[in-house]
């Protein structure tokens, strides 16, 4: 049986090997406005600076379309950034 996680949050439960974490608040923006449901969330510390970081959950296969998007738009920016500026 699977260790499903009850969301205070959401008053559901959820599988954690089904769902990936989201840190970056505009990545977060992203998909809330995508529609991708928020399933928890939770207090942590970023692991490379220390800081205190809010962790949102959402389901991995939920997202996917939604994460494709993200990064052909990160993908854009960047070359906008690199090869736009003349």
């Amino acid at each position: 049986m699977k260790d499903l996680i009850y969301s205070n949050l959401t008053q559901r439960m959820y599988d954690p090997s089904e769902c990936i974490r989201l840190v970056n608040y505009r990545q977060l923006m992203f998909y809330i406005q995508k529609g991708v449901e928020i399933l928890d969330l939770y207090p942590s510390k970023d692991f490379k600076t220390g800081q205190d970081v809010l962790v949102f959950i959402v389901n991995r296969n939920d997202s996917r379309s939604v994460y494709e998007e993200w990064k052909e738009l990160r993908i854009k920016k960047i070359e906008a950034e690199t090869y736009g500026k003349n």
